[in-house]
C-alpha cells in the first residue's frame, strides 16, 4: 500500500515521522513524505486561493498542486503534529483547507450534494503528540476522551473528515501520544492491509 506521511512539525523534527516510515516500510508499504513546513504550509490560504478555491481550478500554488498529486496517489495517510493549545498548528489547518478543495477532498453532485472523492484511501491515521511527561500521559488521555466524546477537539474532527471524503470503508482514527513510545501506533498500523 502506498502511505503518505505528512509530518506537521517544524523542519528538522522528523524523529515520530522517521520512525513510522521505517516501520511502515519494514512491513511493505511505500511511503511518501513531505514537511508542511518545507513545503510552503506555513500561512494560511491566500486571497486568490480563497477566489480560486470555487473555480474550475482551485488548486494555484505549486505546493498545493503537489500536495494534492501526492494525497490523490496513496490509499493510506498519517498525519503527525504537535499539540498546540488543544489543536493542531496552524501549518496543519493550511495544509487541510488548502489542499481539501472541491474535486480533490470532496466533489458536487448535480443535486449539490456533497459526496466524497477519495475513493482509493483505505486508512487515515491522525497523530497528535502531545507535549507532557509519561506522568501525565494518563490525565491527558482523560482529556482527550472527554473531547472525543464531544467531538471538540480538532484531530478527531479531521479523521471523520477522511471517513466523510473517502469510501465507507475506510477507517480513519485519532490517537494522542507523548511522542516517547512509538509501540501503540505501529500496533494500529499492523492492522494495514
Amino acid at each position: 500500500m502506498r502511505v503518505l506521511i505528512v509530518n506537521g512539525f517544524d523542519s528538522g523534527d522528523d524523529t515520530l515521522a522517521d520512525e513510522l516510515e521505517h516501520y511502515l516500510a519494514g512491513a511493505g508499504h511505500q511511503c511518501v513524505r513531505t514537511n508542511l513546513e518545507a513545503d510552503g504550509f506555513g500561512r494560511f490560504m491566500s486571497a486568490a486561493e480563497r477566489v480560486a478555491y470555487h473555480s474550475e481550478r482551485p488548486l494555484i500554488t505549486p505546493e498545493t498542486q503537489t500536495a494534492a498529486r501526492q494525497l490523490l496517489e496513496t490509499q493510506a495517510i498519517v498525519i503527525l503534529y504537535p499539540q498546540r493549545h488543544r489543536g493542531f498548528p496552524a501549518r496543519v489547518k493550511s495544509w487541510n483547507e488548502r489542499v481539501f478543495v472541491p474535486g480533490v477532498g470532496f466533489r458536487f453532485k448535480p443535486s449539490g450534494v456533497v459526496t466524497g472523492a477519495l475513493d482509493h484511501l483505505k486508512q487515515a491515521l491522525i497523530v497528535e503528540v502531545a507535549a507532557t511527561s509519561q506522568s501525565r500521559l494518563g490525565e491527558l488521555w482523560g482529556r482527550v476522551a472527554n473531547h472525543i466524546h464531544n467531538r471538540s477537539l480538532p484531530g478527531p474532527t479531521l479523521a471523520r473528515s477522511f471517513r466523510l471524503t473517502s469510501n465507507r470503508k475506510c477507517r480513519a482514527k485519532f490517537r494522542v501520544t507523548d511522542g516517547t513510545d512509538s509501540t501503540t501506533l505501529f500496533r494500529q498500523l499492523d492492522r494495514w492491509r
